[in-house]
């Protein structure tokens, strides 16, 4: 017999008032049109994902570099999935070797699989000037002096680092 799921009543506000924390995966954009209602409810911790830009958060969130840094804060940002995956790799050889500064090409899927219509395929287009991984990373690893540019390369599988 399967479960019988709970009927929902009220609106968003309402559920609000009845929770302690959010995680806000919506689409990039989406927590902004929400904030004021968000930051109504005092006690709540909010969390979005890296869409967001850091500027839109009290903290930006890497497990390994700021996770103190982030306790207490109300609206926290998640960093991006290869943000993320940069920071690991570099808090990595940070603590093997001490790292003061690096330069990082990202190669990565020009579309999510389904979204084949954002770039032309067949080609790689360079984002021309330093790319928001830099600065992602930097918001969370922050005595790290880092540049960063990236290249949408025509595939779906996901993203390459090179350092």
């Amino acid at each position: 017999m399967a479960a019988r799921l709970p009927t929902i009543h009220g609106e968003f506000a309402d559920l609000l008032v009845k929770i302690d924390v959010l995680l806000d995966c919506t689409p990039s954009g989406v927590p902004q049109q929400h904030r004021e209602l968000l930051e109504s409810v005092p006690n709540l911790v909010t969390i979005v994902q890296g869409g967001e830009t850091s500027e839109a958060c009290e903290a930006s969130f890497h497990s390994m570099t700021s996770f103190n840094e982030v306790a207490g804060q109300k609206r926290i940002r998640v960093i991006s999935c290869s943000s993320t995956g940069t920071t690991r790799f570099l808090y990595a050889l940070d603590r093997a070797f001490g790292v003061q500064q690096a330069f990082v090409t990202l190669t990565r899927r020009s579309a999510d699989p389904g979204k084949l219509s954002k770039v032309p395929m067949n080609s790689l287009v360079p984002n021309m000037g330093p790319s928001h991984h830099a600065r992602d990373v930097n918001s969370v690893f922050r005595n790290l002096r880092l540049a960063s540019v990236s290249v949408n390369c025509p595939t779906t599988f996901g993203h390459v680092l090179h350092f």
